[in-house]
């Protein structure tokens, strides 16, 4: 596939997000396995939704207003944003649900296309490079529910963060039916 070399080529200077974005991309696979969901799209999401992740915070500012982007929310989520306005602009990716996938992997968003839901999560639950205590739950969920696994990754963005942002807020109440079992 094109974009795998295309990635390795971009983060050929940054081997452990490569190894990360590798990880989504087999758990982007297996989850649209699991819910027969289109695995080129999964993967072409997966390989492309870090794209931006290791530039510049000022060339991802002048992306970000290229694009039209609020940038006045935490620049950590500014690279979800780029990514989708390189993906569209650069790759001439056409496709909405991918480019909606990429922008939103990090924030979340009310009324999420399936494949946004699916990114979110195998971002979350990758496991060549994400382990941490409770992750193994996470994962269980999310072969058995998706729509409870993003809520259990919005719920945790909600109180880990200080200040989540307005789009992660936003997905939490759309979602917050399927935490009634969270924590």
């Amino acid at each position: 596939m094109k974009y795998k070399e295309l990635i390795k080529e971009r983060l050929k200077d940054h081997p452990g997000r490569l190894e990360h974005v590798f990880g989504v991309n087999d758990e982007a696979i297996a989850l649209a396995t699991r819910y027969d969901m289109d695995i080129d799209r999964a993967s072409i999401a997966a390989l492309l939704h870090d794209i931006a992740k290791k530039m510049p915070l000022d060339e991802q500012k002048r992306y970000m207003l290229l694009g039209g982007y609020d940038t006045s929310h935490h620049p950590k989520t500014w690279h979800a944003y780029v990514g989708a306005y390189i993906a569209k602009h650069e790759f001439d990716i056409a496709d909405e649900d991918i480019l909606e996938a990429i922008e939103v992997h990090t924030t979340g968003r009310a009324g999420m296309c399936p494949l946004s839901e699916l990114i979110f999560i195998a971002d979350y639950i990758e496991r060549r490079t994400r382990d941490w205590d409770g992750i193994q739950k996470v994962r269980e969920v999310a072969y058995q529910d998706l729509k409870k696994a993003v809520c259990m990754k919005l719920h945790d963005l909600m109180t880990e963060i200080e200040s989540p942002h307005p789009d992660t807020v936003a997905a939490y109440q759309t979602y917050k039916e399927y935490c009634q079992f969270v924590k």
